[in-house]
């Protein structure tokens, strides 16, 4: 899939370096979300905004409560947004401007836990079903469907959910 390579290198790995994050995972870790959440722009709800499927209110309570603790933070994601748009639409910021929604799906996975440098403990679906999965989310098994037909050959973390991980399939 080079489409995923391209966001990978292009989009991924630039928007996280200038957030101050360099690890390689975690960029796995946000092409996985965006394959699960809406198959890579495939599949989107009207009511969520884009390939992260964020929704406006955690897009909302991000900031009015973890970023505004993390200024910081705050001021390198806010650099990513476009100058005039952000103030007048921000949810729309996550539809047309990929830097900025990965940097906050980045956060939203931040703000429920995750830490980094873990990432090569568990698989990624275990990860995003942990710290991101939310109620209009793909169920656990459509989500590896997901991962297994759209994941690229090339890349090569595992993604798989490990046995142990009964406590997250709720």
């Amino acid at each position: 899939m080079q489409q995923a390579q391209h966001f990978l290198q292009q989009i991924l790995q630039p928007c996280l370096q200038q957030i101050g994050v360099q690890d390689k995972q975690i960029c796995w870790l946000l092409l996985a979300t965006a394959i699960i959440e809406s198959e890579f722009g495939q599949q989107m709800d009207a009511q969520r905004h884009g390939l992260y499927q964020i929704h406006g209110n955690s897009h909302r309570h991000l900031w009015d409560h973890f970023l505004i603790l993390h200024p910081q933070l705050a001021s390198d994601v806010r650099g990513l947004a476009s100058q005039h748009a952000f103030l007048k639409h921000p949810h729309l910021e996550l539809d047309s401007n990929l830097a900025y929604s990965s940097a906050i799906c980045y956060c939203l996975y931040l703000e429920k836990g995750l830490v980094a440098g873990q990432l090569s403990q568990q698989g990624l679906l275990w990860h995003w079903a942990k710290y991101f999965r939310h109620s209009q989310s793909p169920s656990l098994s459509l989500a590896e469907q997901r991962l297994t037909r759209l994941w690229p050959e090339s890349f090569a973390p595992a993604w798989s959910l490990p046995s142990n991980c009964a406590q997250i399939s709720a």
